[in-house]
């Protein structure tokens, strides 16, 4: 659990600045920019639209089916019924790079030439960062890509990794509980991440104060929203049916990122290369 804070490795909280996050946007638009809809996108934009609007395609099984992605419908469930949803899709997809944009360049402005007001190298990195994630996943994610509730939950997370890059890992903390709130896998593991990075990190003998106390509570509640919607798809049946469930999940709805035997060739020696490089 994070403790008060670690020995700041920046000088402090930094704001990136305005015109390289307006660089890396146009990056990541460049990276990004596919006719729509993506792949998910039908599947994620439907399911907003009928979460905000109940009477459309009422009756619909798919669209009526339980939900684990509360806060990414309530938010994007508005602009899909008031527009064309490849216009939402649009619309969503500038939103997540905005928003992975100032996550990453929050990250960067405490690790990457952190005196310049305005750095090259800090969009070397975030370029470096949007190629590398478009090549090396071994399980074929991605992150710049369609309008889906992940990617603002890896915005979030990346956001955390400057705080804690700040030395504050107790907002880090309290980030990831907001980012699991969006996507409780991304977010998730995110906490986990952060939890170890802060117990091989801290100083010895560091204490919470009350206010990292309320952060830590703060970040597990904000979990809650994103993991307990999750964990209730399974209420109610049988064990049987969850563990078909479970095996169709893995096996035929989600195996190129469920199951390695199915991953791409190279992939996972890509990953690993990464990694090592890192």
């Amino acid at each position: 659990m994070p403790s008060d804070r670690l020995p700041d490795p920046s000088p402090g909280p930094r704001l990136p600045p305005l015109a390289e996050i307006a660089v890396v946007v146009a990056i990541f638009a460049a990276a990004g920019s596919w006719p729509a809809p993506d792949t998910n996108e039908p599947h994620y934009l439907t399911k907003a639209r009928h979460y905000h609007d109940a009477a459309w395609c009422a009756g619909d099984f798919f669209l009526e089916t339980p939900e684990a992605h509360h806060v990414f419908y309530r938010a994007i469930g508005p602009v899909a019924a008031a527009m064309p949803l490849e216009r939402a899709a649009w619309i969503g997809r500038i939103a997540g790079w905005i928003a992975v944009a100032i996550g990453i360049e929050w990250v960067l402005v405490h690790v990457v030439d952190r005196r310049a007001a305005f750095s090259p190298w800090r969009v070397l990195a975030a370029a470096v960062w949007s190629l590398a994630m478009r090549h090396t996943p071994a399980s074929g994610e991605w992150v710049i890509g369609g309008c889906e509730g992940k990617v603002f939950a890896w915005a979030i997370v990346y956001g955390a990794a400057g705080w804690f890059a700040s030395g504050r890992p107790a907002a880090a903390w309290l980030a990831c509980g907001a980012a699991t709130a969006v996507h409780a896998l991304v977010g998730g593991w995110g906490m986990v991440a952060t939890a170890l990075a802060t117990a091989v990190s801290r100083s010895p003998g560091a204490r919470p104060t009350p206010a990292t106390a309320a952060m830590v509570v703060g970040g597990m509640l904000a979990a809650a929203v994103g993991v307990v919607p999750g964990l209730s798809l399974s209420r109610g049946v049988s064990r049987p049916e969850a563990a078909e469930a479970v095996r169709t999940y893995v096996v035929d709805r989600f195996p190129h990122h469920l199951l390695v035997e199915t991953f791409a060739d190279g992939m996972v020696a890509r990953h690993a290369l990464a990694i090592a490089v890192a």
